[in-house]
């Protein structure tokens, strides 16, 4: 039977459905509540004997946000900011590592054995405490560690110490709360509030100490200003005594007076300067021997009269004339030189008059730095000078920017364990494990539990589901069937052969060929009871055990010699005959063909033109003929068997089969173009059906006392 129609539709899982889902966590309560039975067992065993109770206390701090400097001067102290970042920096100050040593000081936590964990002692139910027990049952104690000591100790008590604390701002308020969380209610109420008060008190002191270094500051500052001034004044007042310093207005006039000097001598150069040219111009005239230019030259009253009594031309040989000229050279000469005396001792007056009014102005210079600076130092040690008494003002006056604004209750409130909570949450871990064990059991089961979801996977009609067989010896099925043919199994195989039939109504199969995907999936038992269904409306029926290798279609016959019967080997050989090869069964009008050992391969002879020529012979005498193949994983006679069937009935094991094997076995006979008229979900438990949420059909409720007493015999 070959495949001419279009291609199967693919082989898809089924989809998550959620009332499916739901049954499922229905149908397994029992699990869900045993584990929430465990689980409320343990979380109370925890409870009692396990759990340390906590007990929290807390105590609250207000921020005070206005500043209440007592004195009216800048404070050197700023108080804390109101914003959120100051807020946060003081919680962590809160809980630093300087306010956590001082609390584990003062209270001596060290010495406790819940914060220092050398000398913590296991509870007996916890995994350190058993196994405490247990060593001490052999007479083994753990190694005891080195003794501690008081550094030791504080340091390794702070990681505790601090776990067991928290500070946390209320929102939109400037207040700090501090709890403690120990196993003591007492001793919850006494750490917070000896932390609130050594954070107060840190305030005060932090204060203190800053107020403190600013006087020492201050002071030394005021120290090394005071000699400094001195310094400065005395530098001062060696320079004014040292420059004999004249005022201001004598510097004006010693300066009027060093221009006009300077003005004299200038004069005086000038007169030189044109009495010497006058004199080298008279020598130049004389040695020329132009009387006249001598006269004109120095325009001297007696020149002129002399010249008025010589001849032109005879000037310089008169001695007279003569003798004035050198007169007159001599006269300047003598001029020239105490005019130069004059300018030298103009030049040098000059000179020391500079000289003296560039010392004053330097030193007047260096009197006014030295004042400026002089003042700067007097401005500067002031200022300081003030400071430093504001600040002395303010020793003793300091006040913390926090207040405790309530203490700790005397008795810290229970915070674990807490029971309810406790238990809720293991009730709904529990919950959550039971559904997952279900699910887990669920989605990994490889076998197929129903109808739907045979269909989805092997993409074929199912055409019957047949329960498990009631008869656990394979002999009594056939009396079995026909006894009871209203019991669950009957109606099964009833239904299946309806389903075979209509598949064709006009021309009804007549060779059907069943196989499997394994072995064990009953696909023996489905031939046989069809066999005897169709036998049972009067149609002349042969069953052939195809499978030569087993042979187990001779278990399902009681009372009938199978052994030294020929069969289907036999008659292919020629052997025998049809009718001395086939067997007719007793009381149901069945012929069997049994198959035999061979020491032909069977795939080959099935695949002979001997069994082809059978096979149309049979059609001739048989209204159906119905073949029991081997499973095709196992062997490919299946396969060679399928090509001469009307009709293929694929069989699956209810909950047995796994998915791959179906998928598989159903792509073997596909890939040789191979129709599959249906498939078959067989050996169904119905009460485990029903409780995996399944049905099958209208038998889903056979097994049940309300639906099956009464109705059907089974």
């Amino acid at each position: 039977m070959t495949d001419t129609s279009p291609s199967q539709p693919g082989i898809q899982e089924d989809e998550l459905d959620l009332m499916r889902l739901l049954g499922l966590v229905w149908r397994g309560r029992w699990i869900i509540l045993a584990c929430v039975a465990v689980a409320i067992v343990l979380s109370m065993l925890y409870v009692r004997n396990i759990a340390v109770p906590k007990y929290a206390s807390t105590a609250r701090l207000v921020i005070e946000a206005e500043d209440r400097n007592v004195v009216d001067i800048e404070a050197v102290v700023s108080g804390i900011s109101t914003s959120d970042t100051s807020i946060n920096t003081e919680l962590s100050i809160i809980t630093s590592r300087g306010m956590i040593e001082k609390l584990i000081r003062d209270l001596e936590l060290y010495k406790d054995p819940e914060f220092n964990g050398a000398l913590y002692e296991p509870n007996p139910y916890s995994i350190a405490g058993i196994r405490k027990r247990i060593l001490a049952l052999f007479g083994q104690e753990d190694a005891a560690g080195p003794e501690q000591s008081i550094e030791q100790a504080v340091l390794s008590t702070i990681p505790r110490t601090t776990r067991a604390i928290r500070a946390v701002s209320v929102q939109k308020t400037l207040l700090i709360d501090i709890t403690v969380t120990t196993e003591d209610p007492r001793k919850s109420t006494q750490m917070a509030n000896r932390l609130a008060a050594i954070y107060v008190q840190s305030q005060v002191e932090t204060k203190f100490d800053a107020v403190e270094y600013a006087i020492n500051w201050l002071t030394e500052r005021v120290t090394e200003l005071e000699g400094e001034l001195r310094t400065r004044q005395n530098e001062l007042d060696n320079v004014r005594s040292e420059a004999a310093l004249v005022g201001i207005e004598t510097l004006e006039a010693m300066t009027v007076r060093s221009v006009e000097l300077r003005s004299r001598q200038s004069n005086l150069t000038n007169t030189i300067t044109e009495k010497t040219e006058l004199i080298e111009r008279a020598r130049v005239l004389i040695e020329a021997g132009d009387g006249d230019g001598l006269v004109a030259l120095f325009d001297d009253r007696i020149l002129n009269e002399i010249a008025g009594t010589v001849d032109d031309g005879t000037l310089m040989e008169n001695e007279r004339f003569n003798a004035r000229i050198d007169t007159l050279v001599d006269q300047e000469t003598s001029s020239i030189q105490r005019l130069t005396s004059q300018r030298d001792v103009f030049r040098d007056s000059l000179n020391r008059l500079n000289e003296e009014i560039s010392q004053q102005t330097t030193a007047l210079k260096r009197v006014e730095e030295l004042t400026r600076d002089l003042q700067a130092v007097q401005t500067l040690y002031e200022t300081f000078l003030s400071r430093l008494k504001e600040t002395s003002l303010q020793i003793g006056l300091q006040q913390a920017d926090s207040r405790v604004l309530s203490e700790a209750p005397p008795f810290g409130r229970q915070v674990a364990p807490q029971v309810r909570r406790t238990v809720s949450l293991a009730i709904v871990f529990a919950f959550l494990v039971g559904v997952g064990i279900i699910l887990v059991v669920q989605f990994t089961q490889r076998g197929i539990r129903s109808a739907g979801e045979l269909e989805s996977l092997s993409g074929q009609n199912v055409m019957g589901q047949i329960p498990l067989s009631p008869v656990k010896d394979r002999k009594k099925l056939l009396e079995y069937l026909r006894n009871k043919p209203t019991s669950a199994m009957s109606e099964a195989v009833r239904n299946l052969r309806t389903s075979v039939t209509l598949t064709n109504p006009k021309n009804p199969p007549n060779v059907i060929m069943i196989t499997s995907s394994v072995p064990g999936e009953g696909k023996t038992t489905v031939a046989a009871s069809l066999a005897l269904n169709l036998a049972s409306l009067g149609k002349k029926v042969l069953l052939i055990d195809g499978d030569i290798r087993r042979n187990t279609l001779s278990d399902y016959f009681k009372g009938v010699d199978t052994e030294n019967k020929p069969g289907i080997v036999s008659l292919l050989d020629g052997d025998v005959s049809l009718q001395e090869a086939v067997l007719t069964l007793p009381d149901t009008g069945i012929d069997v063909l049994m198959s035999e050992k061979s020491v032909q391969n069977a795939a080959d002879i099935f695949a002979s033109e001997p069994f082809s020529n059978f096979m149309k012979t049979l059609r001739e005498h048989y209204d159906h003929v119905i073949i029991d193949t081997p499973p095709v994983l196992a062997v490919p006679d299946a396969r060679v068997i399928a090509r001469f069937a009307d009709a293929v009935l694929y069989i699956v094991g209810w909950n047995k089969t796994h998915r791959e094997q179906v998928r598989e076995g159903i792509s073997e006979l596909r890939s040789l173009g191979v129709t599959i008229s249906g498939v078959v979900l067989n050996q169904i438990d119905g009460r485990k059906m029903s409780r995996y949420g399944y049905g099958y059909g209208g038998y889903s409720r056979y097994g049940s006392r309300k639906y099956g007493q009464g109705y059907y015999d089974n």
